[in-house]
């Protein structure tokens, strides 16, 4: 990464904003600015003249945002893992139980047999009707977005 700062006491002798560090937090180095910044760009020993491309531009702009997000999207991921953990353990003793719902003031947990489902197989569909599968098709409008993915 391209960001240089003009603060050269870094104890680790990295050459890059303290904001995008991940050691920030425990370095004793590290600009006060940093910890405090909405973005890099308005730090006072940001060295602007480093910044080359678009792609760094973009991430100067919103680095706070991009920090955030993946904060973010990293604990949904360990709280999805503990979530469906529980769920299982939680279903487990339901069926134990043969407790088919249980409530609380703040959930309602409901037991659900496993089943069979009907489903329409549009994939063979297509195959074996292209036509009759052209005629039934829905153009729809579908905004701008962006996707993220946390890595594994």
């Amino acid at each position: 990464m391209a960001f240089n700062c003009k603060n050269v006491e870094c104890s680790n002798e990295k050459k890059i904003c303290c904001f995008f560090c991940e050691e920030v937090d425990t370095c004793g180095a590290a600009c006060l600015d940093a910890l405090e910044l909405e973005e890099p760009s308005t730090c006072p020993d940001a060295d602007m003249s480093v910044v080359p491309n678009e792609r760094e531009r973009f991430m100067m702009e919103n680095a706070r945002a991009l920090k955030t997000i993946t904060s973010i999207l990293v604990d949904q991921k360990k709280q999805e893992a503990k979530l469906k953990s529980m769920r299982e353990a939680i279903q487990s003793s339901m069926e134990k139980h043969k407790i088919v719902k249980f409530e609380t003031d703040d959930i309602t947990i409901t037991y659900k047999q496993a089943s069979t489902r009907k489903t329409f197989d549009s994939t063979k569909f297509k195959k074996d009707h292209p036509e009759m599968a052209e005629e039934y098709q829905k153009i729809s409008n579908v905004k701008a977005s962006i996707m993220v993915k946390v890595k594994e």
